[in-house]
């Protein structure tokens, strides 16, 4: 349950990352001015990033079952993926579509880098408030 849970909530997190990048560029006033025509992320590139990470985070194993969940190895284990994920986002970029903004792109490791770590922090906390570490038992015998 816990790795269902987290592959749909960071999908959810890749995807509100890119719409909040192209937020972020279009109201943050930095870089170049862009054109009229730009003025929203093709939905194709969502298809992209949300495809490169379902394939990119299974071949690389960030959702094997472990018998313990380490919340920082966890996270860790997320960038590291995040950052093949980014390089083969940016190569797809450059094949396909051109005109998405250099800065974007940054804003959307930021965020999406954010939104990975606050995915695995929920789910501990979910988990911990479900599943209490400590058990008590009596023995008798």
């Amino acid at each position: 349950m816990y790795i269902l849970a987290a592959r749909g909530l960071d999908v959810l997190a890749i995807v509100l990352a890119l719409a909040l990048a192209a937020l972020a560029r279009h109201t943050i006033q930095l870089g170049q001015p862009l054109a009229p025509r730009s003025s929203t992320v093709d939905e194709t590139v969502y298809l992209i990033a949300v495809g490169i990470w379902m394939v990119t985070s299974g071949v690389l194993g960030l959702y094997r079952v472990q018998r313990s969940i380490d919340p920082l190895g966890q996270s860790v284990w997320a960038i590291g993926v995040l950052l093949a994920v980014c390089a083969l986002f940016a190569g797809a970029l450059y094949f396909t579509f051109r005109d998405v903004s250099r800065l974007l792109f940054g804003y959307f490791f930021v965020f999406s880098t954010v939104g990975l770590i606050g995915v695995r922090l929920a789910l501990l906390l979910l988990l911990r408030w479900v599943l209490p570490l400590e058990q008590r038992i009596a023995i008798v015998g």
